[in-house]
């Protein structure tokens, strides 16, 4: 099959703060499922791969006897040791190394997830690998989100549209590589990882309603890879201004209101809501997790999470 698209190994470099405040936790409803259907002993070893700074692992932790996390961009990991550090998770391990170059040898792991992250990875290498360090009746999940700003609200095209005015501005659009979800469309994730030895064991959706303030949507923006940090520089705080004005400017006389106008709560906060069951105005519907499963054809148990999930096949 065509070979996947590269992305450059440090784009997330300076978001690891904003990574860990801004991006919205999975949901608990979520977890749990994930923990059921997984089913772990409560004695194994999780692998957190590419797992920014921990949004799977921290939640998941109490399940299992120790937890890796694995991440190629070490402020990521760092935070990472931080947190666990602060809650006393002495069974926590950071580890800053590319996914394909993981000292970890066969039958090493319960459960693997990858959270955002499957598509940035050589998927099929991957794949490969993770057979050989699951355990049979292993599961792995692969764990999907949606951006703040993929929908058809208003509010949501507003601020799709600042964001490519900005890389555009910056000379940033190509960080993210064009045609970057291409070969996932002709392979998809499932197929990858059928080769490689896994059995699809269920998808799953999670939505919840979250309602965003500008603060929320500007920090989110710099946890991303195409506009982080290093990249606004010294245009951040006017970066952060223009989904504001674009979000909350008055209409021109004679024309329809510009996407996404509303006036602030009385709180003060502009309230945007994202996901599937979307509201009126400025309110799209409730954020949207997927979770895949994957798990060995020799001890299949179900699913794992919203999303999609496998196990692992016996080798032949």
């Amino acid at each position: 099959m065509a070979g996947d698209v590269r992305f450059e190994p440090d784009l997330y470099r300076g978001t690891a703060d904003y990574y860990d405040r801004f991006r919205l936790p999975y949901p608990d409803a979520m977890i749990a499922d994930l923990v059921r259907r997984a089913a772990p002993s409560g004695r194994g070893r999780l692998l957190d791969l590419a797992c920014g700074t921990g949004q799977l692992a921290f939640p998941l932790r109490g399940s299992f006897a120790e937890v890796w996390c694995v991440d190629a961009e070490p402020d990521m990991t760092e935070v990472v040791r931080a947190k666990a550090t602060a809650v006393g998770a002495t069974h926590m391990r950071a580890i800053t190394v590319g996914a394909e170059d993981l000292p970890a040898g066969p039958d090493s792991f319960e459960s693997i997830v990858i959270g955002n992250a499957f598509h940035r990875l050589r998927r099929a290498a991957v794949a490969g690998l993770a057979h050989t360090w699951l355990r049979p009746g292993g599961c792995l999940a692969l764990c999907w989100s949606t951006s703040p700003w993929a929908g058809s609200r208003d509010w949501q095209r507003a601020l799709a549209g600042v964001l490519r005015t900005w890389q555009n501005a910056l000379g940033a659009a190509g960080r993210v590589p064009p045609g970057w979800d291409r070969p996932r469309q002709r392979d998809p994730d499932h197929d990858v990882l059928s080769r490689a030895g896994f059995e699809p064991a269920g998808r799953h959706e999670f939505s919840v309603e979250h309602h965003w303030t500008i603060r929320e949507l500007a920090g989110h923006i710099r946890s991303t890879s195409f506009l982080p940090p290093p990249v606004l520089a010294d245009h951040a705080a006017a970066g952060a201004r223009g989904p504001r004005r674009r979000l909350r400017r008055r209409p021109h006389r004679r024309t329809r209101p510009p996407h996404g106008r509303r006036p602030p709560h009385r709180d003060g906060r502009l309230r945007l809501r994202t996901g599937p069951q979307a509201g009126t105005g400025v309110k799209a519907g409730g954020r949207r997790w997927v979770v895949g499963c994957f798990r060995m054809a020799s001890a299949r148990r179900g699913g794992c999470g919203r999303g999609g999930a496998a196990r692992r096949r016996p080798s032949t």
